[in-house]
């Protein structure tokens, strides 16, 4: 039996100026998206309801949620954030979350016995998988595919995100790092990179 793979595109939530949400997604004509949200603050303010109401109604496939960006280490803020993302998943019935492991002085031990302690409880109760996307880094407390992959070793609801535009190799090494953690990845983000600059359409 093949697994089955679904596209979907990236639609970001408007957090400033007088975009309609509603007409964004009909226009776009989008069957399947990640959601996808950026600044925490702003992400704090936003409606619930009017975030889903549109989705619901039209209806918009969704295969992921994108976390707005908060840093694993304000851990309170980190905790709300992932709450208001997860009440979102739910009415939309999404499963997958993905989350930027974010830059952080703080020895990683300290930063997985938080994960261990305050988040691992939460996505367990509701069934959620976080995805950590490969940012290769040695500033983030998870760095590449490599550290990624070994995390979700020991740790059941995690998974990678695998961001093409993000791991800064060749196209060998890619498939490499794909054959190798292939059941550790749930999500691809498929974009390329050249002379520096990520997120290059690849068609």
């Amino acid at each position: 039996m093949q697994n089955k793979l679904n596209i979907g595109v990236r639609a970001s939530y408007p957090e400033s100026g007088n975009v309609n949400w509603e007409e964004f997604l009909l226009s776009n004509k989008i069957p399947y998206i990640e959601l996808a949200f950026y600044n925490p603050e702003n992400f704090k303010k936003i409606s619930i309801d009017d975030v889903v109401a549109p989705i619901i109604e039209h209806p918009i496939g969704v295969l992921s949620i994108h976390m707005a960006h908060a840093k694993i280490t304000k851990e309170r803020e980190f905790i709300q954030i992932l709450g208001k993302t997860i009440e979102i998943a739910r009415q939309l019935l999404v499963d997958t979350i993905v989350i930027h492991p974010s830059k952080s002085k703080s020895k990683p031990d300290n930063i997985y016995k938080f994960i261990e302690k305050e988040v691992d409880p939460i996505i367990k109760y509701y069934g959620v998988t976080v995805c950590w996307e490969t940012f290769t880094s040695k500033y983030r407390f998870l760095s590449g595919p490599k550290e990624i992959a070994n995390f979700c070793k020991s740790h059941k609801n995690h998974k990678m995100c695998y961001d093409f535009s993000h791991v800064h190799k060749d196209t060998d090494q890619v498939l490499k790092d794909i054959d190798k953690d292939f059941s550790f990845i749930r999500i691809f983000h498929v974009s390329n990179l050249a002379e520096g600059k990520q997120h290059i359409p690849i068609y």
